[in-house]
């Protein structure tokens, strides 16, 4: 008897443990977006909906749960967001995308805020332009070190000068393009996203049905 119980509570540790990373995700609306929905990631499943529930507070929580083998993937540099998905017609499906890499793991049984895959992949656009920039400052910077270290005669120290006068230019260059992107360009994109979710709107007739799983506004 004793035996049997132990073998029990090993089966259910093991399952326990085979799960995979269980959390849920926080909608305005899920289009369709039902159990057994697909999670996907790189166009690949990783996992899939375990649940949808509407809450008093006027929003829905989707729970999924991810496979242990993507459960790396997914953190706090993870946006979801709802989609067609093509491998399955007719049906929805929270798909996920990482706006930079690394991040903190997202933690068993979180609730976390969903998102639009227009915001999510101007996010994604955001990052990888900074990235960039700050590689092309680092780049600059060890460069201009190199030329400190070689030696001095009269035309190298007026060549290094030249040398330092440009790094200076590249590098005022990067700044002024990081401003534009940060102070004008990633404004102006998010007053057309408002602008453009205003018009969807307006033009999505109102339903004064109750709350819905469908044709709602994410």
């Amino acid at each position: 008897m004793k035996r049997l119980i132990l073998i029990m509570l090993c089966g259910a540790l093991l399952a326990g443990c085979s799960r995979g990373l269980e959390f849920k995700i926080r909608f305005n609306a899920v289009d369709g977006l039902d159990k057994e929905s697909r999670v996907i990631f790189d166009k690949n499943p990783m996992g899939s909906v375990t649940g949808v529930s509407y809450a008093e507070a006027g929003h829905f929580l989707v729970s999924v749960r991810i496979e242990k083998e993507f459960e790396s993937a997914v953190t706090g540099h993870s946006r979801f967001f709802i989609v067609s998905d093509s491998g399955r017609p007719g049906k929805k499906a929270v798909e996920m995308i990482r706006v930079r890499s690394g991040g903190t793991p997202i933690k068993p049984g979180s609730v976390i805020q969903g998102t639009t895959r227009t915001s999510a992949l101007m996010e994604q656009i955001t990052e990888k332009l900074k990235t960039h920039m700050d590689d092309l400052g680092k780049s600059l910077k060890e460069f201009s070190g190199e030329l400190e270290k070689e030696p001095e005669g009269n035309e190298d120290r007026e060549s290094r000068s030249q040398w330092d006068r440009l790094v200076d230019e590249i590098q005022n260059f990067i700044n002024i393009v990081r401003d534009k992107v940060e102070n004008e360009m990633l404004p102006r994109i998010n007053e057309f996203i408002d602008m453009l979710r205003s018009f969807m709107k307006d033009e999505t007739p109102e339903k004064d049905t109750g709350p819905q799983k469908t044709g709602q506004r994410i």
